[in-house]
């Protein structure tokens, strides 16, 4: 709750500064007036609820539970293998493919790690073309984060589901790559 405060209290000041900046000339910021439209979007729910993001959550399922069955196979190989264990030769192949194992996981689960993060990456890329082109059209100067606001007037509007729609109808999936080999840097 401190955070919250603090997190307010910072755009509060940066506001006034903001403000008297621009009073003074020198803008880097909104300069608000009686005419300042607002408006507010969740990020967090157009990535959960529209198609697009739905897809990246089924696609990413769908690869881990093949990734499991895959894994799972392999260490059930590597266990009836260890049962039948006769030589010291055999214990030795047994603790390398057990390696094998381990060293196959981890890379499963970086692959789908960028695989995933690329695919969040190019749906926040449309999230913010979509957010921006409600803006324009309404002619707002301003679009805060829901999750942020502490306090919302009904005048205020939430443009969460405009922006659901659209990303709906114009990206209605975002392939998750699996293929992808490095995460970027932001």
């Amino acid at each position: 709750m401190r955070f919250l405060k603090f997190c307010v209290i910072c755009l509060l000041g940066t506001l006034l500064i903001s403000e008297s900046r621009a009073d003074e000339g020198n803008s880097v910021g909104v300069k608000f007036t009686a005419e300042t439209k607002l408006a507010v979007v969740s990020l967090k729910d157009i990535a959960k609820r529209s198609k697009a993001g739905q897809s990246v959550d089924d696609q990413i399922e769908e690869i881990n539970n093949k990734s499991k069955k895959d894994l799972l196979e392999l260490e059930d190989s590597i266990k009836k293998m260890d049962s039948a264990v006769k030589t010291s030769s055999d214990e030795r192949k047994i603790e390398d493919l057990q390696v094998v194992l381990y060293d196959m996981t981890k890379e499963k689960r970086y692959q789908i790690q960028v695989a995933y993060r690329s695919a969040i990456e190019a749906l926040e890329e449309e999230i913010r073309k979509v957010v921006k082109e409600i803006a324009d059209e309404n002619g707002y100067s301003l679009i805060i984060l829901s999750d942020e606001v502490v306090y919302k007037a009904p005048e205020c509007p939430d443009i969460t589901e405009e922006a659901i729609r659209r990303l709906d109808s114009r990206v209605p999936s975002i392939k998750v790559d699996i293929t992808k080999r490095e995460l970027t840097e932001r």
